[in-house]
Order: C-alpha cells, then sequence, then structure tokens
C-alpha cells in the first residue's frame, strides 16, 4: 500500500510528515531561514470567515443550486 492508499486521519500538520520531492536548492540557506520566519510572522492571506464563506458556497453548488468556476495557472 502506497502512501495515497493508505487510510490516514487528516490534521493541520500532517503534510509535515511526507516527504518533499523537488524542492528547490538555495545559494543562501540562511536567508531563506530569514524569510520563512519573516513568513511565520505575518497575518493569513485568507481568514477564517472566508474559509467559512468559500464552504458555504462549495455546499450550494454541490446542492445544485449554484456553479464553481475556477480559474488561472492552477484551474
Amino acid at each position: 500500500m502506497n502512501d495515497v492508499t493508505k487510510s490516514t486521519t487528516w490534521q493541520p500538520d500532517s503534510w509535515q510528515s511526507k516527504a518533499a520531492s523537488q524542492q528547490p536548492i538555495y545559494r543562501d540557506p540562511e536567508h531563506v531561514e530569514r524569510v520563512l520566519k519573516k513568513l511565520g510572522e505575518l497575518p493569513p492571506l485568507v481568514t477564517s470567515w472566508e474559509i467559512e464563506a468559500l464552504r458555504t458556497h462549495v455546499a450550494r453548488a454541490q446542492e445544485g443550486r449554484a456553479f464553481v468556476l475556477q480559474g488561472g495557472d492552477c484551474a
């Protein structure tokens, strides 16, 4: 059984136990650590109420009362 088919309980930090493949190699690891520390001090990009609103919108789409249109590079 591979990692994809294993049944595990999701936790907010469960991603940290996964192997990170295809990672870039930075010339200055200390600078990377400073940037990561700074990013960790900043407020979140998405608020909890925005997440709850999205859940409500997606639920409406699942019920057939709305639709989801996703755009951008990751669509």
